[in-house]
């Protein structure tokens, strides 16, 4: 008889050890639960971030648009100028090499911003990618939490 109780106290023993380091276990579970769901939330402001800083360079690149087409109009006239003005075509052609060289500088702007609109999608795509992490690691976290 006192082999079997003294089995069972070791084995109530055991079990009792084996608890704590589950509770232990469960409490740093717990915690990298806590801190993953912080780097959730600041991913997601990061991603707001991204995205208020797409719809400014959109604005950009639509204003930079407009100031193609006012160049471009700008440009169309001035040929205008130039076909009516061939008694003055000295004059005339030294304001198609100004429209032409605002012309040129529009485009530079306008490469400049499809540039800035680029890296700020290529940004948003690293967020998102950033994000997708940040749920898979709260996802397995909740599996590691459940087990």
């Amino acid at each position: 008889f006192k082999t079997k109780q003294e089995e069972y106290e070791k084995f109530k023993e055991d079990a009792e050890q084996k608890h704590k380091l589950l509770q232990g276990d469960l409490e740093a579970s717990k915690k990298d639960c806590s801190s993953i769901k912080e780097q959730l939330e600041t991913s997601k402001k990061e991603c707001s971030n991204t995205k208020e800083q797409l719809e400014t360079s959109n604005k950009e690149c639509s204003n930079a648009k407009e100031q193609l087409e006012a160049s471009k109009k700008s440009c169309s006239n001035t040929k205008d100028q130039l076909e009516a003005s061939k008694k003055e075509c000295s004059i005339a052609k030294e304001q198609l090499e100004t429209s032409k060289k605002e012309c040129s500088n529009t485009k530079e702007q306008l490469e400049t911003s499809k540039k800035e609109c680029s890296n700020t999608k290529e940004q948003l795509e690293t967020s998102k990618k950033e994000c997708s992490n940040t749920k898979e690691q709260l996802e397995t976290s909740k599996k590691e939490c459940s087990n």
